[in-house]
C-alpha cells in the first residue's frame, strides 16, 4: 500500500509540474505577443503618422490571436460570441474605411470596450445579451486591464536557467564592442580610398533615420510597457478567470 500510494504522490506531484509549466509557457506565449502588439499600437498607431491602417490592422492582429489562444485554451464561443467578433472586425476595418476623424475615435473606442467586454464574457460563459450587461462592460474595462497588470513585466525577468544564455549574450556583446574601433578603422581607410564605396555609405547612413531625442524614446518606451500589460492582463486574467470557475466546478461536482 505503501509503494502505491508512493508512486501515486509521485505521479501527482509530476502531473501538477507539468500543469505548472504548461501554464508558465502560456503566460509566456500571451506577453510576447502583447509585447509585439504594444510596440506596433505606439510606434505606428501613436507615432507612425497613419492611424487609419495602422488601428485597423492592430485590433485584426488583436481580434485573431485571441480567437487562437482562447480556442487552444478549450474555451468555446457561443452565437453571441462570434457575432461580436464580426461586429469588432466590421467597426475595425471602419477605422481605415471613413476619412472622418470623429468617427475613426469612436470606433476605436468602441472596438476597445466591446473587445474587452467579449472576451470577458467568454470567460464566465455569459452567451446572450442580458440585465448584467453595464456591469461586464465596467468590470472588463476597469477591473481586468489592472488584474494581472504586474504579471507582463514578471515573464521577461532572468530566472536561474536563463543566468548561463545571459552570459553567453554578453561574451558576444564584449566581442562585438572590442571588434569596433578596428571596423571603424578599416571603414576610414575604404572611405577615404574610394569615392564610390563612400557615396553608398553615405547614402545608406543619410536613408536610416536616428532617433537620438533621448526623453522622447524613453516616454515611448513607457507606453509600450503599458500598452503591452493592458494587452496582456486583459487576455491572460481570462484566461485565469475561466480556470478557477472551472475548478470551482470541478468542486463542487465531488
Amino acid at each position: 500500500m505503501n509503494t502505491v500510494e508512493t508512486k501515486n504522490t509521485e505521479e501527482t506531484i509530476q502531473n501538477d509540474f507539468k500543469e505548472n509549466k504548461i501554464i508558465e509557457n502560456s503566460q509566456k506565449h500571451v506577453a510576447y505577443i502583447s509585447a509585439f502588439l504594444g510596440i506596433f499600437f505606439v510606434q505606428f498607431v501613436l507615432y507612425g503618422g497613419s492611424f487609419g491602417i495602422a488601428t485597423t490592422l492592430f485590433f485584426v492582429m488583436s481580434i485573431s490571436f485571441s480567437i487562437i489562444y482562447f480556442k487552444k485554451s478549450d474555451l468555446s464561443f457561443s452565437k453571441y460570441h462570434i457575432a461580436n467578433f464580426v461586429i469588432l472586425y466590421i467597426f475595425s476595418l471602419n477605422i481605415f474605411v471613413t476619412s472622418n476623424n470623429l468617427i475613426k475615435i469612436l470606433n476605436f473606442i468602441f472596438c476597445a470596450i466591446i473587445f474587452s467586454y467579449n472576451l470577458f464574457c467568454i470567460s464566465i460563459k455569459s452567451n446572450h445579451l442580458n440585465e448584467f450587461f453595464i456591469i461586464h462592460i465596467l468590470k472588463s474595462n476597469l477591473n481586468l486591464p489592472f488584474q494581472r497588470f504586474a504579471g507582463f513585466i514578471k515573464v521577461f525577468q532572468p530566472n536561474v536557467h536563463s543566468k548561463f544564455k545571459l552570459k553567453k549574450i554578453l561574451y558576444i556583446f564584449l566581442g562585438l564592442v572590442t571588434s569596433l574601433p578596428l571596423t571603424f578603422i578599416v571603414l576610414s581607410l575604404l572611405l577615404e580610398a574610394d569615392d564610390s564605396f563612400k557615396t553608398f555609405i553615405n547614402s545608406i547612413f543619410n536613408n536610416i533615420n536616428f532617433s537620438l531625442n533621448i526623453p522622447k524614446n524613453i516616454f515611448k518606451l513607457i507606453l509600450i510597457y503599458i500598452f503591452s500589460s493592458f494587452i496582456f492582463s486583459i487576455i491572460y486574467s481570462n484566461i485565469k478567470n475561466y480556470d478557477k470557475r472551472i475548478q470551482k466546478k470541478i468542486k463542487f461536482d465531488f
